[in-house]
C-alpha cells in the first residue's frame, strides 16, 4: 500500500549493521517483519502531511503535532 503522496519512503532490507544497533525488542520486530523497514529515501520531499504517521504500524511512536517538520529536518541533516 502506498501511503506517502510524495514518495518519500522506500521499503528496504535491514543490513547486519542496522540490526546490530537495534535493541532486543527492535531485533524481534525486525525479524517479525522479515528484516524489512521503510526508509526515508527522499526526506527532502516530505511536506509534513502526517499520512505516514497515521499509517505506521508503530502508532504509539507517532510524532506529536508540529514535530513532523522537525523530524524531516533531522532526517535531512543526517542525510537519510
Amino acid at each position: 500500500m502506498r501511503v506517502c503522496p510524495y514518495a518519500v519512503f522506500e521499503m528496504g532490507r535491514l543490513t547486519a549493521g542496522d540490526r546490530r544497533g537495534l535493541t532486543l525488542v527492535g531485533r524481534t520486530k525486525a525479524w517479525a517483519h522479515g528484516e524489512r523497514q521503510a526508509f526515508a529515501a527522499r526526506a527532502d520531499q516530505c511536506h509534513g502531511c502526517g499520512l505516514c504517521v497515521a499509517a505506521c504500524p508503530e502508532r504509539h511512536h507517532a510524532a506529536p503535532r508540529g514535530e513532523l517538520s522537525s523530524a524531516r529536518d533531522r532526517l535531512s541533516a543526517r542525510g537519510t
